[in-house]
């Protein structure tokens, strides 16, 4: 596995109580105007638009965690992995250049070209490959992430959630502001945003973010030299119609992570952080190095809009993107040098049309896309493979209703088909190690999905600013392939997994919106989940499918506002995340897998326990906070 590194925040502002992290720094904020302190005493109002419109966060029938900028900048959260102490049971956390993202145990440390992770994420509506989840966090409205299964909105590689991220959009004030923070690893971040009003009708909005930093490792693998650029524009020549345009551009530099080196005994010179290896291990064999700091080059951009018309009572939004990314990198696996070179491009177009009667809500939508990437993976001296390309398209088209069935109580109904294909080439080494270590065997994949997803659920206000809710609800991933050659007793592809979803919750505002509670427990059954094991002598990673996994827990968001200057918030999360059939394929293609049990195991990245309390106090100064 590879090593994270945290970095502990100092704020003036605020502080966690918990998730106390290793690297120090600290930071200031300089705005252009003057900035006043609201005095309410009562706790934010946070929108959302995890159901694909706006709603306050307590009128969503769901868990939601949601941040929003001010938090963002207080917390010094800059990447997605900032996020993990945020989020109750998940596990967010850097690969090479990508983010590997798990909530309630799902997730995927596979970063190939065949597999998509379960979690989707997605960038003003637009959803990005996991190649492009680790650009910087700068200049955003807020964070949103959904916990368990968004089969029936966000179709393709939602069965375990989905990660929403919204940009500021352009608005009509002048403004400018500068954030720096230093700290030690010789650490520097600063951030530049100038807003622009051109006219009544266009704003635009520009944005840069520097990072820099020495590696965490001893070696000074894991430095970091990023840079980072957007702009958007906002367009609403009358009341009925706005564009909002936007692109952005990340290159990032520095020198990749090596894994954390182990052995039957735990980490090898009893700290994870430092890579070097007893040079008797590196003398055993001419293939070994000893690890170093190795160069990586990233570079990642995307474009995109969203067009809104009103006509009548009804919304038409028209939402499209294009996202690519080029990565080259090497690290160290040991003593052995490995590399991972990827390239992607995602095209996508989503058209929604919404409404609303006197006694109901309604959303339809038609979802395409088509992404193409491939992959150059394995270790130099033994082997290469080449995911020379992978092809996926598909579309989705769905509704989702929410009906008032009295004055207290509403049904939801919400449906998706979603069609999926995709194809894929490439090479595998054929003589590992041997004379003829890059001559290569060639494979093909073509595989094809079709699925029906549905939710159901009710919605009951027990009380002013009180909600009880249950829902049940379908999930699917598009079906996938192992990057080998099929043979008479190999198939290389994977079955669609499936999830059957129960979950019921409680939303409520309390004490005069002085304090918040939030509560939801759930149970999912999911079949033919992937696994994935890892054996250096197939040349691969092999999937798997899981024939029954079981998820459950609860979770508990509260938050307290005693006063106008301070807040206190707690969350806990307990999950059980078992493999309750999982038995590797008896055949040798599987190699140490072939016949293996893990059922009754928990899923990795799977915590029974994660707990975060923080307590924030505002300090108002003469001249403005």
């Amino acid at each position: 596995m590879s090593g994270d590194h945290h970095i502990n925040k100092i704020k003036i502002r605020t502080g966690d109580l918990f998730n106390m992290k290793h690297c120090i720094k600290a930071g200031i904020i300089f705005v252009s105007s003057g900035i006043t302190f609201a005095e309410s005493v009562v706790l934010e109002e946070v929108i959302v638009t995890a159901t694909k419109r706006s709603q306050t966060i307590q009128e969503v029938s769901a868990a939601v965690t949601a941040v929003q900028s001010e938090f963002m900048m207080e917390r010094g959260i800059i990447d997605l992995a900032d996020m993990q102490n945020y989020v109750p049971s998940a596990r967010i956390q850097t690969q090479a250049s990508s983010i590997e993202i798990h909530i309630r145990g799902i997730g995927s440390t596979n970063d190939y070209a065949n597999t998509e992770p379960p979690v989707s994420f997605n960038i003003n509506g637009v959803y990005t490959p996991r190649e492009g989840a680790s650009s910087p966090l700068f200049d955003l409205a807020r964070i949103e992430v959904l916990p368990g299964p968004q089969g029936a909105l966000y179709g393709r590689s939602a069965i375990g959630g989905a990660v929403n991220i919204e940009f500021q959009r352009p608005t009509n004030e002048l403004e400018t502001k500068f954030l720096a923070e230093a700290g030690n690893y010789d650490m520097f971040h600063g951030t530049v945003i100038q807003n622009v009003p051109v006219n009544e009708n266009l704003a635009i909005r520009a944005a840069v973010d520097y990072r820099s930093r020495d590696g965490y490792f001893e070696t000074g693998g894991q430095s970091a030299d990023d840079i980072a650029a957007r702009i958007s524009a906002l367009f609403t020549p009358d009341d009925n119609f706005s564009a909002y345009l936007w692109a952005f551009a990340t290159k990032k530099k520095g020198d990749s992570q090596n894994f954390v080196n182990k052995d039957e005994n735990g980490t090898i010179n009893n700290d994870p952080w430092d890579d070097s290896l007893p040079q008797e291990v590196v003398d055993s064999s001419p293939l070994f190095s000893q690890p170093r700091a190795v160069p990586r080059d990233y570079s990642n951009a995307a474009i995109g809009g969203t067009f809104e018309w009103q006509v009548g009572e009804i919304t038409i939004t028209n939402i499209i993107g294009y996202v690519e990314a080029d990565m080259d990198q090497s690290y160290y696996l040991g003593a052995l040098l490995g590399t991972y070179n990827a390239d992607i491009e995602a095209y996508s177009n989503e058209l929604r049309i919404s409404g609303e009667t006197t006694n109901m809500t309604w959303l339809t939508g038609l979802s395409l896309y088509r992404q193409k990437n491939s992959d150059v993976s394995g270790l130099a001296p033994l082997f290469l493979n080449f995911n020379d390309g992978n092809e996926s398209e598909g579309l989705g088209l769905y509704a989702y209703l929410t009906y008032d069935v009295s004055e207290d109580m509403r049904a939801i109904i919400a449906g998706r088909y979603s069609s999926d294909s995709r194809k894929g080439r490439g090479r595998t080494t054929a003589d590992p190690g041997g004379p003829d270590n890059f001559a290569t065997v060639p494979w093909t994949a073509d595989v094809d999905s079709d699925q029906v997803d549905w939710k159901v659920g009710l919605e009951y206000d027990a009380a002013d600013d009180v909600m009880v809710y249950a829902n049940v609800q379908t999930g699917y991933q598009p079906a996938t392939y192992n990057a080998t050659p099929n043979t008479d007793t190999f198939n290389n592809e994977t079955e669609a997994p499936t999830i059957l979803a129960y979950t019921a919750g409680i939303k409520s505002m309390l004490l005069d919106g002085k304090l918040q509670l939030n509560s939801e427990a759930f149970y999912y059954e999911y079949d033919d989940l992937p696994l994935q094991g890892t054996d250096l002598s197939l040349l691969f990673n092999p999937l798997f499918n899981a024939k029954s996994v079981e998820v459950s827990g609860i979770e508990l968001d509260a938050a307290y506002r005693p006063s106008s200057q301070d807040q206190i918030a707690l969350s806990l999360g307990y999950l059980d995340a078992e493999q309750t059939e999982a038995v590797g394929p008896d055949n040798p293609a599987f190699g140490v897998f072939a016949g293996v049990d893990v059922s009754g195991k928990q899923l990795q990245n799977a915590p029974s326990w994660t707990a975060t309390l923080s307590y924030s106090r505002d300090f108002v100064l003469e001249s403005g906070y």
